[in-house]
């Protein structure tokens, strides 16, 4: 087996999380931004000046003090990039503490804090970008702070006792940067461990060699120092003290368990053990053990001798009362109230896990035990006894444990998912026994732009409907409206977006905007395309293979609509499928028309009729009501919809003072055929009665004359 100090353990979780990591991308950050500025306290960090790149990876160093430095960001956007709208999203890392403003439309600047910088793990600043035709984009900045740290090492006493484990306090700057571990030292004269303790970090140590020994201790950071301004330094100035190492004042006795688990039942059945042999050890006797040389201690357990064995041991029953840890101190045997040996060791309960919980970077712990192929995660164990379990998610690497954190009942692991993990559930296991806790996988369900869906006549090449953003006005037949989904857009190497479950809205409504008929399509579900990874772990049963037409929908039939129909077709994302939300899209198709032909019935009054013979060649009278039947031409404005222009053009018969009743003989009746222009210069598709005005020329049936004619008209709409 493969061991490393606490060195080369920092250095290679460092590695794991800086690969986890990736980059901040060059390119997609200067595509946006043409600098990018931190100023904390006195310092200013730029892209330019601070990025350093680790293992292939870049990111932009900064110094940090404190764990919550308030720091401003100065952004100056590219001009390229036509930024609309700049915004940093929220993140566990952080708060803000400002709002991120554009300043005379040159920079934008925010202030925020910073939480637990030496702790955090993958730190970065991300922005959703939206340009000026609406597009939306994200992408981040890795962080890679750098401090500081510090420890001192001032024993006021320097002497050790053979088998007893001290502690010692030890002072830094920097508590929360420093990498412990509940790991002892092996085969040195005096072995040792770090901890954290109620805001202190302790030194245990446990001397195993009579004389002077050197105490050589090796600290790891988590956050590093730069050398120069490049090179990430990960491990401290070694501490050396000298100390006399002496005999013990009591004999101390060391049994083969180093760690009692106390179950329901041991302290009445009790738990066999052996113990070192000492002659004055008596046998067939009960022993109190006791945190307290002094008389008075409370019980934690009761040590009965009942055999000597060969091996220079006794064989006993342990019968444990109370929980103890090496670091409360020693345990006393005691005969009665006289303490006789010391010893020390563990009881601690069984171990038990009452919760599983999980996190992702940027959001919050939750209770809910999905994961995703290809993801990180923390996962937060809570119960009994974990210190001495063996967790382990079955078919799953750990990139590290937080040992800051971990304890007796916690328990912090961060957790690569393979991307191409091909089961459904991830148990987790103690020492290869299931705990009955586990990881369900479920397979993503991000919400792609809409622009694999495209659209056709049926005959034309199929576009993205997000090309669409304005009205359509087809001027030809439209047989049928196609959507089809190109499935390739979906999953591409390593980015995963998953199933699309999609809701297709159908509107049908008349020239008068009047709904004809509607529809909704709710079961539609794109699945990737073979080309995906995780194309055969997908259940592929509800998937839609082939374009939807809409004409299956409708009763009257997109070829049989009246002209200025309007089909309107909104797609959107289920919310209830996609945990992040999802995209909407809305297509208007006018079935348009630049002109129509109709027949008019008007009623002409007052008409002004200059005759073209060589007799008579002066304006008339004005007529009386005449009426008018003209088949005509109506034009529409190509730039709007549905807007006619304000005259017409037709030919028809005009029966001149049709109405006029005098029995006068000066009344001149005829009927003529005329071609007519018409303007209406008060135009509503809504009006019943309209007055228009006539200009044109005819030829009278009974006199056979050829005539102009200019005059107002009556026009009724039934």
């Amino acid at each position: 087996m493969l061991r490393m100090g606490t060195k080369g353990k920092s250095l290679f979780l460092f590695l794991m999380l800086a690969s986890a990591y990736g980059a901040f991308g060059q390119n997609t950050t200067s595509q946006f931004f043409q600098s990018f500025q931190l100023n904390i306290d006195t310092g200013v960090y730029t892209l330019k000046d601070n990025s350093i790149r680790y293992r292939g990876k870049e990111y932009l160093s900064f110094y940090y003090d404190n764990e919550n430095e308030i720091c401003e960001l100065s952004i100056v956007p590219r001009p390229s990039a036509n930024i609309a709208s700049l915004e940093l999203l929220k993140s566990n890392d952080f708060v803000a503490t400002d709002s991120l403003v554009f300043f005379n439309s040159q920079y934008y600047r925010t202030k925020i804090r910073f939480k637990d910088l030496s702790t955090g793990r993958f730190q970065n600043f991300t922005f959703k970008i939206t340009d000026r035709s609406g597009k939306e984009t994200i992408t981040e900045i890795r962080l890679f702070p750098y401090t500081n740290t510090q420890v001192d090492f001032h024993p006021k006493e320097k002497e050790l006792f053979i088998g007893e484990e001290k502690t010692f306090e030890l002072f830094t700057n920097h508590l929360d940067n420093i990498a412990t571990s509940n790991t002892w030292t092996e085969g040195k004269d005096i072995d040792y461990r770090l901890s954290k303790e109620n805001g202190r970090l302790v030194l245990h140590v446990i001397p195993h060699q009579i004389g002077t020994h050197l105490l050589n201790v090796k600290i790891s950071t988590i956050k590093p120092f730069l050398k120069g301004s490049k090179t990430p330094i990960f491990s401290l100035k070694p501490l050396q003290e000298y100390f006399e190492v002496k005999e013990s004042r009591l004999a101390f006795l060391s049994i083969n368990k180093k760690d009692i688990t106390k179950e329901d039942d041991s302290h009445i059945k009790g738990i066999e053990i052996e113990i070192e042999d000492n002659p004055k050890l008596l046998l067939n006797k009960t022993y109190r053990l006791e945190q307290q040389e002094l008389p008075g201690g409370a019980l934690v357990a009761e040590l009965f001798t009942r055999n000597r064995l060969s091996n220079g041991r006794i064989l006993c029953w342990l019968r444990p009362y109370t929980y103890h840890s090496p670091s409360d101190g020693y345990l006393y045997i005691k005969d009665g109230d006289e303490a006789k040996f010391i010893a020390n060791f563990s009881i601690s309960p069984k171990t038990s896990i009452s919760k599983l919980s999980l996190m992702r970077n940027g959001q919050d712990w939750t209770e809910h035990t999905a994961i995703y192929p290809g993801e990180i995660i923390d996962v937060k164990i809570e119960g009994e006894g974990l210190n001495k379990a063996k967790l382990k998610f079955d078919g799953l690497f750990r990139i590290m444990s937080d040992s800051a954190i971990n304890n007796d009942k916690i328990k912090i692991m961060t957790l690569k998912i393979p991307i191409m993990v091909y089961k459904k559930r991830l148990d987790l296991y103690n020492h290869g026994i299931p705990t009955g806790f586990n990881l369900m996988v479920n397979e993503f369900q991000k919400a792609q732009q809409l622009d694999f869906v495209k659209i056709s006549n049926g005959e034309t090449e199929s576009l993205p409907i997000t090309q669409f953003n304005t009205p359509i006005l087809y001027s030809k037949n439209i047989n049928d409206i196609v959507l089809s989904f190109d499935n390739t857009m979906l999953d591409k190497g390593d980015t995963l977006l998953g199933k699309q479950y999609l809701t297709i809205d159908i509107k049908v409504t008349n020239k008068q905007r009047q709904l004809v008929e509607s529809h909704t399509i709710n079961d539609v579900v794109i699945c990737p395309s073979e080309s995906s990874i995780r194309y055969r772990y997908y259940d592929l049963k509800d998937c839609n293979r082939g374009s939807i037409n809409i004409n299956n929908y409708l009763r009257t039939k997109t070829h049989q609509m009246e002209e200025w129909s309007k089909i309107e077709l909104t797609i959107y994302h289920r919310k209830n499928m996609h945990r992040e939300g999802g995209y909407k899209h809305k297509v208007e198709i006018y079935y348009a028309k630049t002109y129509t032909f109709d027949v008019d019935v008007s009623f002409p009054a007052g008409l002004l009729i200059r005759e073209l013979d060589g007799e008579n060649s002066d304006i008339t009278s004005f007529t009386g009501i005449s009426l008018a039947a003209i088949a005509q031409f109506t034009f529409y404005n190509p730039k709007s919809i549905a807007k006619v222009r304000p005259y017409k053009v037709g030919a028809g018969i005009l029966a001149i003072n049709a109405f006029n009743f005098s029995s006068s003989d000066d009344v001149q009746r005829d009927l003529a055929l005329v071609a007519l222009g018409s303007v209406y210069p008060l135009r509503r598709d809504n009006r019943k009665l309209s007055f228009p005005l006539h200009a044109g020329f005819g030829y009278y049936l009974q006199d056979k004359k050829w005539f102009f004619l200019v005059g107002p008209g009556i026009r009724i709409r039934f």
